[in-house]
């Protein structure tokens, strides 16, 4: 499945034990009780504004820094040195903080940047901002005259 930045969040793994037993996420579903359906709805909202932000925070990066802020590399640098790490997030705090809240914009802001440092190693995730965030550096990285600077970022 191709993620890209209209792709609903909600991933059919979420429902968790609704799905034990079953043979098909559809069968899942039509298990839900009220309540999960509720708490599945307001998971989804909250998933579907926090891959808004992951889109936004990377193109701020991309565009400010170029496309080697948001390069594999470049992201296990910031995540291994504290110091590196604190003035990445400082720096989407300032932009972003306010707007978004900042546990919000450092939590999505570190994912992304740790599904980044994972290259083809990161695993399925049920955080869609990580996974869009990385998609999206990938899609404004990946052509030339797109804000790359020196090469395509790799697609996982």
């Amino acid at each position: 499945m191709r993620v890209g930045i209209m792709t609903p969040p909600l991933c059919l793994c979420q429902i968790g034990s609704q799905r034990q037993g079953h043979k098909n996420p559809h069968q899942a579903l039509t298990t839900l009780t009220e309540e999960v359906n509720e708490g599945l709805g307001r998971k989804y909202g909250v998933q579907y504004e926090e891959a808004q932000l992951a889109v936004r925070l990377v193109d701020f990066l991309v565009a400010k820094s170029g496309c080697d802020s948001v390069r594999p590399a470049a992201a296990r640098a910031a995540l291994e040195r504290e110091a590196s790490w604190a003035a990445v997030r400082q720096r989407l705090l300032w932009k972003w903080g306010d707007m978004w809240g900042n546990e919000t914009v450092a939590r999505v802001g570190r994912g992304i940047f740790e599904r980044i440092a994972a290259e083809g190693e990161a695993p399925a995730s049920e955080d869609p901002s990580a996974c869009v965030g990385q998609q999206t550096a990938v899609a404004l990285c990946s052509e030339p005259g797109w804000g790359a600077k020196s090469g395509p970022v790799r697609k996982s």
